[in-house]
């Protein structure tokens, strides 16, 4: 299990690493009534990424319906930011992948699904700049969302991140490997080729990322194979007006491609194998202030979500301590001042890998005074318990299971009291 200290504040039950990638990493998360979580917690610290966070959880907040929910996000108390959102079961579309050819009913009706959230993407002022496979994932129900709005750009985003060559080679727009203006033609010619992968199971371009990269503006692309199968000549002509090179002779918008595939892809109550839905979602790894800085959302319309169940989440003005062993976490938080002679109220939570919280009552601990006496407390007791500081130094708080599964250890530090 991966501990990361600075997750303790956040109003979440943090589990394992499940990902990591240049930009930060990902954890799966849950919150306090037991919703599966993904949190992003991005590596590198500068505002222009901090600003962005909040674009894009906005962006995912103003298309209800068809957005995995936004949890919340905001900053850790060591300058990166976090972005907790909806866990998805199903996995990317690139798994899905394979070198056997899609029926046009399952193509369509990915497309469609993909389309249509581009024209809500659109619609709003924004261009993905990114869309491929990996960016697809999927609900357990089979609803698919899109991902990863890092590239994306917007209206209000500086010019010059308009122009830059940014982009997945695989998947890159002429214009956009030519570093001029990218608007939503560039999304839509990136839907041509995912739509060419799907009918026919061939990338649409293949070699090095420089010779991809040339291809998209150099080569023509290849025709999709003559079927028989209803509907796929139609298909074929549609995908190859995406993948032209003038972004004005592609098809003018996401909503004429979304009407062309709703044709090929009439509605019926049971998908297909591979038939499946689109929502989307801004959902990037981000950065934010290379400063330290205390754990605060950031301003949104969002509710603010509720405390964890248990110690309440620690804040800048009141320690916490956290520990992890094996499956195990656990948390402990007090009161900001605890001083020789008080009796500290002593908050504890503990939780397994699967998000799921240990019943206080079936466990026990031990504290040891700087002295290093021992009392032991346990069950019940542990929900309202108190720390009898009677002097200063530092106090060692264990918990442990009958069984000897869970043994984690926390320090208290307890000030002198004044005037001693």
């Amino acid at each position: 299990m991966t501990c990361d200290p600075a997750l303790a504040v956040l109003p979440f039950r943090v589990g394992p690493r499940v990902d990591a990638g240049g930009a930060g990493e990902v954890f799966r998360a849950w919150s306090v009534d037991g919703r599966a979580l993904a949190l992003k917690v991005s590596f590198a610290t500068d505002d222009a990424a901090a600003w962005r966070v909040g674009r894009e959880a906005a962006l995912a907040q103003r298309m209800t319906g068809v957005a995995p929910r936004i949890e919340s996000w905001g900053r850790l108390d060591d300058g990166r930011t976090y972005l907790a959102m909806e866990w998805l079961d199903g996995g990317t579309l690139r798994a899905r992948l394979t070198d056997a050819p899609w029926s046009v009913i399952d193509v369509a009706r990915v497309g469609h699904a993909i389309a249509r959230a581009l024209r809500l993407v659109h619609a709003g002022g924004i261009v993905h700049r990114d869309l491929k496979a990996d960016n697809i994932m999927f609900r357990a129900d089979g609803t698919a969302v899109l991902i990863d709005f890092g590239l994306a750009h917007g209206p209000a985003d500086p010019s010059s991140s308009a122009t830059r060559c940014a982009g997945t080679p695989l998947t890159m727009a002429p214009e956009q490997v030519l570093g001029d203006e990218v608007g939503p033609a560039a999304d839509l010619y990136a839907l041509g080729g995912l739509l060419y992968r799907l009918r026919t199971g061939r990338d649409l371009f293949t070699g090095s990322a420089m010779e991809i990269q040339l291809s998209h503006v150099t080569q023509p692309a290849p025709a999709v194979p003559a079927s028989a199968e209803p509907g796929s000549a139609a298909l074929a002509n549609l995908i190859a007006a995406l993948l032209r090179k003038r972004v004005d002779e592609r098809p003018a918008s996401a909503a004429v491609v979304t009407a062309a595939l709703a044709a090929l892809a009439p509605r019926r109550a049971t998908l297909t194998s591979r038939g499946v839905r689109l929502a989307v979602a801004a959902a990037a790894l981000v950065t934010v202030s290379a400063h330290r800085r205390a754990a605060a959302p950031m301003t949104s319309t969002m509710e603010p979500s509720p405390a964890v169940a248990g110690p309440p989440a620690p804040t800048t003005s009141q320690p916490w301590a956290i520990a992890a062993s094996g499956d195990y976490t656990l948390r402990v938080a007090w009161p900001s001042v605890g001083r020789a002679g008080d009796r500290v109220p002593i908050g504890l939570q503990i939780w397994n890998d699967a998000g799921a919280a240990l019943p206080l009552t079936g466990l026990a601990a031990t504290v040891r005074d700087p002295a290093g006496h021992t009392v032991a407390v346990a069950g019940a007791a542990l929900a309202r318990f108190e720390l009898n500081a009677r002097r200063a130094g530092d106090y060692v708080l264990t918990v442990f299971a009958p069984d000897g599964d869970v043994t984690l250890a926390v320090t208290i530090p307890i000030d002198a009291a004044p005037n001693t």
